[in-house]
């Protein structure tokens, strides 16, 4: 099978699965539960994976493809945290958010070199977030009452500027070099205001096209100077959050928001069938990430939340991890090559699998207790 044929077949996957996700039964069953998070298009990338056998790497294939849809992810990414909704944030939820987060990154560093990861701080900081989608679907199966998830829904929200912004600048002071990271600061501030400057002149429809333009601008940057697309996109995204036109992309990106979804879950399947492992060691890692994950996220969570505001019989759900940290892995891997990180795919893939179903019985057990 040559590259075009993969390429199209991915993206055969890729339109279709978008289109399926409209018509997906949404009920209390966990099945249903698992259908709608996209986790069965892991199993899709593992297939197109052993369907391409004669590629020593199949993901070199689509490396460019990563770029663009990384680009994309933190353009869509950035413009989502607008400044002024962010000041309206009470200061004891970034708290929250800070003390969870960092409160988990000395026990992963620690798991993650006793494993021999090359690079554990960076890894720690890509395992480490939080993403509310499966806790929203959650509450809509069970019907669990906003109210009664307000403090974790918000926080949730919260997680991903906040590893983003850690692995931003992790990206630059340890990933490579501080004066590529001044690279990604200084083009994500060129071209941010670039794209203010056309999109004054410019009609909704055309700005999307510039939207298009500025994505491929942002791969390509980052291919030739060998930097993170995503930190790239996510910087120009954020720089253009508070304005019209950064709120033009958004609801542009929420069209693509299912494709971004299941290409990254795709890509995963194909990292697992390429570096997929049944040593214990591989599930005692992922054990142990898990353990942590319920002792900071839900025990040392829920203590912190009720003795700053108590949350008044609210239920404390943060242990999901979402799909950012396979997104931040795979753009690692753009730079460092998918060989380096092809062994955390599996630990992380049964992470996720975990803290999402614990999510999904938490929920459930919320609903019976109402």
């Amino acid at each position: 099978m040559n590259e075009i044929q993969v390429v199209i077949i991915f993206f055969a996957f890729l339109f279709a699965g978008s289109l399926f996700y409209s018509a997906k039964r949404k009920n209390e069953s966990l099945f249903s539960f698992i259908i709608n998070l996209e986790l069965e298009y892991i199993i899709v990338g593992v297939v197109l994976y052993f369907m391409t056998g004669s590629m020593p790497i199949p993901m070199t294939t689509l490396n460019g493809i990563m770029h663009l849809l990384l680009a994309f992810m933190g353009l869509a990414l950035g413009t989502h945290f607008s400044i002024s909704l962010l000041r309206n944030v009470p200061l004891r939820f970034f708290g929250i958010s800070l003390t969870i987060y960092i409160a988990l990154i000395p026990f992963l560093y620690l798991i993650l070199q006793r494993m021999g990861c090359a690079s554990p701080l960076i890894m720690s900081i890509a395992l480490n977030t939080l993403m509310p989608y499966s806790l929203n679907l959650s509450m809509k199966l069970f019907r669990v009452s906003k109210d009664k998830v307000f403090v974790s829904n918000l926080t949730a929200s919260l997680f991903p500027l906040v590893t983003l912004v850690a692995y931003s600048l992790a990206a630059g002071f340890v990933d490579y070099r501080p004066v590529d990271f001044t690279k990604s600061l200084a083009w994500g501030i060129i071209l941010g205001f670039i794209f203010l400057h056309y999109g004054k002149s410019k009609s909704k429809k055309n700005v999307h096209k510039l939207s298009i333009l500025f994505v491929v601008l942002i791969s390509g940057i980052a291919m030739y100077y060998q930097i993170s697309p995503l930190v790239l996109g996510f910087l120009v995204g954020f720089l253009q959050s508070d304005t019209k036109y950064g709120n033009i992309f958004q609801g542009m990106s929420i069209s693509f928001e299912r494709i971004l979804y299941i290409f990254f879950y795709v890509a995963l399947g194909v990292m697992l069938g390429y570096g997929y492992d049944f040593k214990a060691e591989t599930f005692l890692t992922a054990g142990a990430v898990f353990l942590c994950f319920v002792i900071v996220r839900f025990v040392v969570a829920r203590s912190l939340i009720n003795w700053i505001m108590p949350t008044k019989g609210e239920v404390v759900c943060l242990i999901s991890t979402g799909i950012l940290p396979a997104v931040l892995l795979l753009d690692f891997g753009t730079r460092h090559g998918y060989l380096n990180i092809s062994k955390l795919f599996m630990p992380f893939f049964l992470v996720h699998v975990a803290t999402e179903i614990t999510t999904y019985f938490m929920m459930k057990h919320e609903r019976k207790t109402d």
